[in-house]
């Protein structure tokens, strides 16, 4: 695959002046693109494979109700025994291993709501503690269901106050206890969001790191499925010429069975004797491509290319006898 059609992103748009929340947002996104983008290739190609099998088959077939199976039939009349048409199953698809590739892209959460109720909690705690602290200190017992009995509760917020001032009464007390309660609550907000917003980079880091992995991996599966695209596009190419070669034998083969009728094939004419065993090399040809398995191990047999790179020297061969070589070669 050509460099710039690789998905695989360089996150440029990081730098120091960004917080980890703001790092961990675009190294996700980023990581949710390249999973997307990588999936719509691989998705693409599919599609492209599923049209070329189709055409395939579309071909196989036509070779065979159009030209092979006459064939046959002829050089079984004429005392020549023919083999039959071999099919193969063609499939092309992920491995299994490669589906659990997937890396799933989690949206990025500040933790900012949780951690203002976390905060709140704390608060509270907080400020009952401090009360039932300064009430104990005055030698009387909270009672809950009093505090929004001012007058009730100015004398327990008074020593709240008195640990800063001296003189200090209810109001001022209570003041404190506020200051307090906020500077804790704020405290606690702000290291639970950079908890949170550490790990959440950590994790984006260690997504976005998967996400090229699995970008990479697709990368390759497409490169085979390119393979494997020009490989069946070939094929059909080829399957054409030997539908054509093998129309123009069956004419031969119909004239010789009309003139010199069916006989030992030592007593046909010379002529007659090449273009019969030319016919059935044609047909051997062809029952060797259609009948080789192209997909091994999820990936392109080896085989299944040696097969039709001899199917091609077969049809050039074809050719140039009947243009007496003056013919280059064009498979």
């Amino acid at each position: 695959m050509e460099k710039e059609n690789s998905v695989i992103h360089d996150v440029e748009i990081i730098n120091d002046s960004m917080s980890e929340h703001e790092k961990a947002v675009v190294l996700a996104n980023d990581a949710n693109e390249i999973m997307k983008e990588a999936e719509e290739q691989v998705n693409t190609c599919m599609l492209l494979l599923d049209k070329d099998l189709k055409n395939l088959k579309e071909a196989k077939s036509s070779l065979k109700s159009e030209a092979l199976e006459d064939t046959q039939k002829i050089l079984d009349e004429l005392g020549y025994e023919a083999s039959m048409l071999k099919e193969a199953e063609i499939e092309f698809g992920y491995k299994e291993e490669d589906k659990e590739e997937k890396v799933e892209v989690k949206t990025v959460s500040s933790g900012k709501f949780t951690s203002f109720l976390i905060a709140l909690f704390v608060g509270i705690i907080i400020a009952i503690g401090s009360l039932f602290a300064s009430a104990k200190s005055i030698g009387i017992t909270l009672d809950i269901n009093r505090l929004t009995d001012i007058d009730y509760l100015l004398p327990i917020l008074a020593p709240i106050g008195k640990l800063f001032i001296a003189d200090a009464n209810g109001n001022i007390g209570g003041a404190v206890l506020v200051g307090i309660v906020l500077i804790v609550m704020y405290i606690v907000y702000l290291i639970r969001v950079s908890l949170i917003a550490t790990q959440n980079f950590k994790d984006a880091q260690a997504i976005h790191e998967k996400a090229e992995f699995y970008c990479t991996s697709k990368e390759e599966c497409k490169k085979e499925m390119d393979r494997v695209d020009a490989h069946l596009n070939e094929t059909i190419k080829t399957i054409d010429y030997y539908k054509v070669l093998l129309a123009e034998q069956n004419m031969k083969l119909r004239r010789i069975l009309f003139i010199e009728e069916k006989q030992h094939f030592d007593f046909y004419h010379y002529k007659s004797q090449m273009e019969i065993e030319n016919t059935q090399k044609l047909v051997n040809s062809i029952n060797e491509l259609l009948g080789t398995p192209m997909a091994e191990g999820g990936r392109l047999s080896t085989l299944a290319e040696e097969v039709l790179a001899k199917s091609k020297a077969v049809i050039n061969t074809q050719l140039q006898s009947i243009y007496d070589k003056n013919i280059d070669d064009v498979l």
